[in-house]
């Protein structure tokens, strides 16, 4: 996938732009307002990446009810209309948090989320509820009845060991065939045999704590290299990783001359760690 700056649509570009042609006199003395002059932008550079794929996926980032995300939501909900409903969809990522002392799931947030959506004017096509286990079929029929979607398009987002296993979840889940359904698309059945493989290699050599070195060049990156090492000592803490002493030099060292005794110390130190 080929993405560029055009990929890459903020709030301060909309905005930027809008007030730039307001400036210019290209709004005639009209009261520029976030509807229909930000919408309009905002649909404009999604539909300027038009021909560039066969399927454009938009993400909105944020959270549904933030006054931030707004404008963004009320755009796709507006590209919705245009296009029609075989042609662009609305996936909805959600939250289902498992409270271990009631030992439940619980699927109030997102029902509260799709209501906040409907209150906007966008139904939900499919859900991607993240969770930690897979959700019972019972658990999906009543997000299902609560959301008014039917109970195939309750999809898990369950979290995974490694990032390359979601695809694989998300095919278990069905996920690519309602997809491809809904936007009356057709395909052959993907072989997964060669990812699976993969996935098994990385989880096979996947270790669980090792020892980690920091070397730092001491250039101006000194506040790097203290939030680096912060974020290493409380991995430390955790049990995780095994923190060994940063090591720090100088500037002045490297055009001055090392000392060779400094260096073989530091050699010795990096042989225990499992990688540089």
């Amino acid at each position: 996938v080929l993405l560029s700056k055009s990929s890459n649509v903020t709030t301060g570009k909309v905005y930027d732009e809008v007030i730039s042609r307001e400036r210019k006199g290209d709004y005639l003395g009209e009261t520029v307002q976030v509807i229909p002059h930000i919408t309009d932008e905002i649909i404009k550079r999604i539909f300027a990446l038009e021909g560039k794929a066969d399927v454009c996926i938009v993400e909105v980032g944020g959270t549904v009810g933030d006054i931030e995300s707004l404008p963004f939501l009320e755009s796709i909900r507006q590209i919705r209309s245009q296009l029609g409903k075989e042609n662009a969809i609305f996936i909805h990522l959600t939250y289902v948090p498992y409270l271990s002392t009631a030992g439940e799931l619980k699927t109030k947030p997102t029902q509260h989320s799709v209501k906040d959506l409907l209150e906007i004017g966008i139904q939900p096509d499919i859900l991607l509820c993240r969770t930690d286990r897979f959700l019972s079929n019972d658990l999906k029929k009543k997000i299902a009845l609560f959301c008014n979607l039917n109970v195939e398009s309750v999809i898990t987002a369950k979290d995974v060991e490694i990032i390359y296993e979601v695809p694989l979840i998300f095919h278990k889940e069905g996920l690519d065939h309602i997809i491809l359904e809904t936007l009356k698309m057709w395909t052959k059945e993907p072989d997964f045999s060669k990812w699976e493989s993969i996935v098994s290699k990385i989880k096979r050599n996947y270790v669980e704590s090792g020892k980690v070195q920091l070397i730092f060049i001491d250039f101006p990156l000194d506040q790097a290299a203290f939030n680096a090492s912060k974020l290493l000592h409380c991995l430390d803490q955790k049990k995780q990783i095994t923190f060994l002493d940063t090591i720090y030099e100088n500037q002045e060292k490297w055009t001055s001359g090392l000392n060779i005794d400094e260096i073989n110390d530091n050699l010795e130190k990096m042989v225990q760690i499992l990688g540089i």
